[in-house]
């Protein structure tokens, strides 16, 4: 009994979980020992699930030495994809036993294995002696994969085999790890030992670089019916009663998580000795944070009809406007179980599932246009109908697609409203010059492809050879339809394609650097009339009294006709202060007429380019 006189019926469940016999030379275990430790496996039999990737990977490990460091010298280089891998990629969910099963793997062929967790600081190895000698983890780890260990015995030594396991590679971020994924590359490239790499997801932007270094071993969830009959074998060694078919929903409800279900029956097990099915199915499931590629998998992999039909709905809703894109983008790619051998009943399939696309997308139409979400379910099953019937096994367009496309329709979209954008000021600036009445449409398919090779042809071919001669006609033609040079570029932009022919090569590629300079800076220079704000000046009126007229100038004549002379005198001596502003070559390019220091009317029709002449600002070096 406790000290205090409290009650014992702690120390008594307590006591329930201790076996009832300890074998001779094993000592016994602590009372409160997680049950996760407890039932580790320690062998490979006691591995549970994806027996063809711990296959693999025995094999890997076993054909290490010999494939790596006992390579014929001088063999021919092979591009990275092809080489043989010096280290190994295990991914996959929590709980399925990837690091138990690298350490058991590793000690059964003879191996001692070293584990290095993320919560251990594996930045980047210092190059500097007193980063080196300080003791900072990833220098001693670039050290022990580079060296041979020698164990001693007796007068005799002899190699240690050691294999590293990096343990969530995923999560190297932060400041005191930057550039540790890089770092991790370059000590696989040099390393003298296998290195096994696990990480929970995959598709994690942080791992891409490193698949091309690695062989990718994709550990998946082991069917329930496997897990829940060792699940039972457990159990009843605790003194838990329960049945299979309330384990395998226990199972179910935790998604396959064999840490989990540990947890789960442990806790169970100090308040009772039973489990029935309805404590399991009244009980809460483990919320899942899928990544849209996980969902994908789910969807579209072989397993994918086993799932009933509410939860791959549910499944859609891990992220409802990226999953139909998702479908869309890679039902194409496989190959469906029920067609492997039959192409034409493949071809029948996929054209069913692009049906069944389309109607989704009406039915998101209507879901984001018209707001009516409760359609959202009935848009969602219909990727779900087009994914059940092709899912199977996946066929890459090439050997560098290594899991699911993100879908290339964001991508697209941005570009194209881009493209109407630069559509739109063109059109508006090629109306405003009033040389073109064509709508948009026209000057994308009939204009634009003349224009894209007369605005740089004459650059390109001249007789000086530098093309610089050429650019007076290019500017002349700008100057006609109102480009800019901004213009310029987004003429070349909306005409180029992608292509290995001829027609589809940049045609300012051949434009001379100085050439293109040159161009830039006349373009710069240049001071002709602004087309689109000639429309606004042409329909104003000339206005009486202190109004403006169509130039721009203060109402010189209706001071003059109000007979005071006083402020008819200020009026021209404020007139003449702005005419001074103007520069001779701008006052002879609008046809002003003026004498000396005074100032006369503008000619009839040449108001226009007056205005646009004051506006400008520029002072005068003539008085």
């Amino acid at each position: 009994q406790p000290k205090g006189g409290g009650s014992s019926s702690g120390a008594v469940a307590a006591m329930r979980t201790l076996p009832a016999s300890v074998p001779k030379g094993q000592a016994a275990a602590p009372v409160n020992e997680l049950w996760v430790m407890k039932h580790k496996p320690k062998e490979p039999k006691d591995l549970i699930g994806n027996g063809d990737k711990i296959r693999q990977l025995r094999e890997w490990l076993a054909n290490w030495h010999r494939v790596n460091i006992a390579a014929v010298p001088g063999a021919k280089k092979v591009a990275v994809k092809d080489a043989p891998k010096k280290a190994v990629l295990i991914s996959g969910p929590p709980g399925l036993g990837k690091t138990s099963s690298a350490t058991i793997i590793a000690k059964a062929l003879g191996f001692a294995a070293i584990e290095v967790n993320a919560s251990d600081t594996r930045g980047k190895t210092e190059r500097d002696i007193e980063g080196g000698i300080g003791g900072r983890r990833s220098n001693a780890i670039r050290e022990m994969v580079t060296n041979r260990s020698v164990s001693v015995s007796g007068a005799c030594t002899r190699p240690q085999n050691q294999v590293l396991i990096m343990d969530e590679v995923d999560g190297m971020s932060g400041s005191a790890e930057r550039g540790g994924m890089m770092d991790l590359i370059e000590t696989i490239k040099l390393s003298k030992i296998p290195i096994i790499c696990i990480c929970n997801d995959a598709y994690n932007t942080k791992v891409k670089s490193l698949q091309n270094y690695c062989l990718d071993l994709k550990f998946s969830r082991p069917n329930k019916n496997v897990v829940a009959s060792r699940m039972v074998q457990i159990a009843a060694s605790e003194g838990l009663k329960v049945d299979q078919v309330t384990m395998e929903t226990l199972v179910e409800t935790c998604n396959n998580d064999i840490r989990w279900v540990l947890n789960t029956l442990q806790m169970r097990r100090k308040a009772s000795t039973t489990l029935t099915f309805d404590d399991v199915k009244g009980g809460s499931s483990k919320d899942l944070d899928m990544s849209p590629f996980n969902v994908c998998d789910a969807l579209l992999g072989p397993r994918a009809n086993a799932a009933h039909i509410n939860e791959r709905i549910n499944l859609m809703f891990q992220d409802a406007d990226l999953m139909p894109l998702f479908i869309a983008e890679n039902y194409i790619n496989m190959v469906p179980a029920s067609a492997a051998a039959d192409d034409a009943a493949r071809m029948d399939l996929v054209a069913q599932a692009a049906q069944c696309v389309s109607d989704g997308d009406l039915v998101n139409r209507q879901v984001r246009g018209s707001m009516k979400w409760s359609l959202m379910p009935f848009g969602n099953f219909t990727y779900v109908h087009a994914a059940s019937l092709v899912c199977g096994r996946r066929e890459p367009f090439d050997n560098y697609e290594r899991f699911h496309r993100f879908p290339q329709w964001l991508g697209k979209n941005s570009s194209q409203n881009k493209q109407r954008r630069l559509l739109g000021e063109l059109h508006l600036h090629a109306t405003a010059s009033t040389h073109f009445t064509a709508n948009r449409f026209a000057l994308r398919e009939s204009y634009l492809p003349l224009l894209r090779q007369a605005l740089t042809a004459p650059m390109r071919s001249s007789k000086d050879g530098d093309g610089k001669s050429g650019i007076p006609g290019v500017l002349e033609l700008m100057h006609t339809y109102g480009f800019t040079r901004e213009d310029w570029d987004s003429i070349l932009d909306m005409t180029k394609f992608k292509g290995k022919n001829s027609i589809f090569s940049d045609p300012a590629q051949n434009i001379p650097t100085g050439t293109k300079s040159q161009f830039t800076r006349e373009c710069n220079k240049a001071t002709g009339p602004v087309h689109y704000a000639d429309g606004q000046i042409k329909g104003m009126k000339k206005s009486k009294g202190r109004g403006r007229d169509s130039s721009g100038m203060e109402g010189l004549e209706g001071e003059e006709e109000n007979g005071n002379d006083e402020e008819g005198d200020d009026t021209k001596d404020q007139a003449q202060n702005k005419l001074g502003k103007i520069s001779a070559a701008k006052l002879k390019r609008i046809n002003f007429e003026g004498d000396g220091g005074s100032v006369s009317k503008p000619i009839k029709g040449k108001s226009k380019g007056a205005a646009v002449g004051m506006k400008s600002g520029k002072t005068s070096k003539r008085k």
